[in-house]
Parts: C-alpha cells; sequence; structure tokens
C-alpha cells in the first residue's frame, strides 16, 4: 500500500509541476534516474557483506597458529643460546689473560641465568614469577653492559650483542606474561603485583635459610646503592669514560647477583629450593662469592666484600646446592 501511495503521489506531482518549467525539468531529471519511479535498492552482496560483519563484529581475532608458535619459540631459544655462548667465550678469553675467575663473574652469572630461561623456554614455564624476574633481571643487566662497553670503546660487535640479549629478554617477559599467543594483558598491572609481592618477601623470615639469603640480599644491595652513587659522583666530576664503563661492570655484578640471592630467598620461603632452577642459582651463587672470597683473600685489585663474608655465603648457597641434590635424587 506504501509503495503505491508513494507512486500516485509521485504521478500526481508531476502533472501538477508540468506548467513551471525549471521544476519541469528537475522532476524529469529525477526520472532519469529512476524510471520506475521506485526507491533504488542496494545490491543483494552489499547486504550479505553487512550482515557477515554484523555477525563477526568485534569478535574477530587473529588466529595464532601452532606454527607461528613454534617459530617464536625457536627464536627465543636461539638468542638465549647465542647469549650462553657470549658469555661463555668471554669468559675463557679474560680467564685466559688475568688468571682470576673474579673478572669472569658478571658473564657466569648472565650465561647461568640464560641457561635456565632456555630450559624454561623448551618447558614453556616462562609464565611463573622466578622465570619473568630473571628475564628482567637479564635485560638491565643487558643495558648496564651496553652502556660500559660503550664508555670503555668495545667493538660496535659488543653494542649490537647487548641489544639482541635486551630485547630477547623482554620477549621472554612479554611470553611469560601473555603467553605464546599474546594474549591481552596489562603489564603494568603485573608489574605492580610484582612490586608488592617482593615486599612482602622482604618482610618475612620463616626458616633459617630464609634469614641467610635476606642477609645476603641486603648486603648485594648495600654495594649497588654504593655503586650507584659512586657513578654518580663519577658523572659530575667528569671522570675517565674508562674508569666509568669498569663501575657500570661492576654494577652489573651486583645488580643480577642481588637478584639472583632474592630469588633464592623467595624459594626458600616457598620451600622450592630442591627445584632444578634453584640448585642451579645456588650453584652459580656458591662460586661467585667464592671467586670473591678468593679474591679478598689475595687483597689484589676490586675487593668488594671482606673474605669472611663471602665464604659465609658461598657455603650457604654451596651447601644447599648439594643437599637439594641429593634430596632429589633419594
Amino acid at each position: 500500500l506504501l509503495f503505491c501511495g508513494a507512486q500516485s503521489f509521485t504521478l500526481q506531482t508531476a502533472h501538477t509541476i508540468t506548467a513551471t518549467p525549471k521544476l519541469a525539468a528537475t522532476n524529469h531529471a529525477w526520472q532519469i534516474h529512476s524510471p520506475t519511479n521506485s526507491f533504488p535498492r542496494r545490491p543483494t552482496s552489499v547486504y550479505s557483506k553487512m550482515a557477515e560483519d554484523a555477525k563477526v563484529g568485534s569478535k574477530s581475532k587473529k588466529v595464532v597458529t601452532p606454527e607461528k608458535i613454534a617459530g617464536r619459540k625457536k627464536r627465543l631459544k636461539t638468542v638465549y643460546k647465542l647469549v650462553i655462548a657470549k658469555t661463555g667465550i668471554l669468559s675463557a678469553v679474560i680467564y685466559a689473560k688475568c688468571s682470576n675467575p673474579f673478572y669472569t663473574m658478571g658473564f657466569v652469572l648472565a650465561g647461568g641465568v640464560s641457561y635456565i630461561l632456555l630450559g624454561a623456554a623448551v618447558n614453556n614455564r616462562l609464565s611463573s614469577d622466578t622465570y619473568k624476574r630473571l628475564n628482567l633481571g637479564l635485560f638491565t643487566y643487558g643495558l648496564f653492559a651496553l652502556f660500559a662497553g660503550n664508555f670503555m670503546k668495545f667493538p660496535k660487535i659488543w653494542s649490537a650483542a647487548c641489544i639482541i640479549t635486551m630485547i630477547n629478554s623482554i620477549k621472554g617477559y612479554g611470553y611469560g606474561l601473555k603467553g605464546w599467543e599474546l594474549k591481552p594483558t596489562c603489564a603494568k598491572e603485573d608489574f605492580l603485583n610484582g612490586i608488592k609481592s617482593n615486599t612482602k618477601t622482604l618482610l618475612k623470615i620463616p626458616n633459617l635459610n630464609s634469614a641467610g639469603y635476606l642477609a645476603g640480599t641486603i648486603t648485594l644491595a648495600t654495594l649497588l646503592f654504593t655503586k650507584c652513587r659512586e657513578i654518580i659522583n663519577a658523572i659530575q666530576s667528569s671522570t675517565d669514560t674508562y674508569m666509568m664503563g669498569e663501575s657500570l661492570f661492576r654494577l652489573s655484578i651486583f645488580y643480577i647477583l642481588t637478584l639472583i640471592m632474592f630469588t633464592l630467598k623467595d624459594a626458600s620461603d616457598r620451600n622450592r629450593l630442591e627445584g632444578t632452577t634453584f640448585i642451579e642459582l645456588n650453584a652459580m651463587t656458591s662460586v661467585s662469592f667464592a671467586a670473591w672470597a678468593l679474591e679478598g683473600y689475595r687483597n689484589t685489585g676490586f675487593v668488594p666484600l671482606h673474605a669472611g663474608a663471602s665464604v659465609f655465603f658461598s657455603i650457604l648457597s654451596g651447601f644447599n646446592a648439594l643437599s637439594s641434590t641429593l634430596k632429589k635424587k633419594a
């Protein structure tokens, strides 16, 4: 009925305005565009496309194929292996030149952390707070090493290696946070929750091992902040850039070792020291403090900590690594 009414209205209007040439011409033009005097219709394909879009809407997501996930894992693991190889070669070269294990500790710790993260990537365990913390620690170590190498005029390949390490560490943290599919997750919220959780960990001492690791964490953090203040003073006084680089390398050692000690303290609070990751971290820590004790005994070069304190922390970590290994095998 509406359609017939529209046609009748159109015919009457055309008959009425024929006396006015301008209006008649306008009506004639309208009739040329709509010969049947009916409303124009959209093609069926347009409505089909609109219906399909409305059906999918905001629910459409990019599908992450198993092949793409496998590629992400492969690239992440490859860079971890490269970091392990790089730190191993540097440690061997430095030890061959100076015959002092103390100067290789930063590279040994970075390589050891990369080895642990490689195992976590293989076993899909990067989402644990432990491995997210270690990934962020490796990123910070790479950042310190980058600036240290630039101050000491290292070759450009050193800067490239540090940048690759940093990017891979952030990717490792991201995969731990969002999964291999990179699901939408708030990194800021995770970071703030991590700060709250770490603060609570620092404020509780449930067992004797926890007290020992807390003492080590506080001691190393004190060295860390002291070195930071030293670097700030050096910048203000325009100290030689080579010495600045050496200070940054020592700062990186303090930082990553502080992070490891805190991680062991957290594991001790949860009675998880028998895990493979924590056995390996204890072993690395024991070797590092043993090298520090040897440096303090020789009283040559840079002595970061008194020999007695270094021996104590070395024995604590070594004993827990050995006892946890024996318990695991029993």
